[in-house]
């Protein structure tokens, strides 16, 4: 393996390893001749060697599990640095978005949210006005505010009928 993947700290272990794998055929002989060694010698020696086995075969372990976690973290880190990235790129792109729609429906003349809310607020000041205009009695006064506040009628539907449409094209507050 190239030691310049590796977590630091871990040449001994890495020069092990290559020895290891280098040699694999003459372990597996070693590991036959001391069995047989072991056979003849008694089960002390055997048991040395099965401990020695255990403890190599640990320590190697334990250097793939270092190396893996150097590497997810890595690739952890890898990640994390794209998502941002792409994040930032999407709200940019959704704000240069919503500002073209906004400007394109502004170019055709249809009204904005806050335009709406104008209209109906001054549709209100007018109501008012009638209402102190018509009196509480009197047949004369009371027929001249009739087309007025038919007129004020017919603007409030339309204004009514201008907000909804726009709520439903869900048009940007400008």
């Amino acid at each position: 393996m190239n030691s310049k993947h590796t977590a630091p700290g871990t040449d001994d272990d890495d020069k092990l390893m290559e020895e290891v794998s280098a040699s694999m055929h003459e372990i597996w002989k070693a590991g036959l001749g001391a069995y047989i060694k072991a056979r003849h010698e008694g089960n002390a020696i055997y048991r040395d060697l099965v401990k020695e086995g255990e403890q190599l075969q640990e320590r190697m372990r334990q250097t793939a599990a270092e190396r893996w976690s150097g590497m997810a973290d890595a690739l952890t880190k890898m990640a994390e640095g794209a998502a941002k990235r792409t994040a930032g790129q999407r709200e940019k792109l959704e704000a240069v978005f919503e500002e073209r729609v906004s400007q394109a429906l502004q170019t055709i003349g249809v009204p904005t949210q806050r335009d709406i809310d104008r209209l109906i607020e001054r549709i209100e000041e007018l109501r008012r006005d009638v209402g102190k205009l018509t009196p509480a009695s009197g047949s004369t006064r009371k027929s001249a505010a009739a087309p007025a506040q038919s007129r004020v009628k017919r603007i409030e539907g339309t204004a009514v009928q201008a907000k909804r449409k726009a709520s439903e094209r869900s048009v940007p507050r400008a």
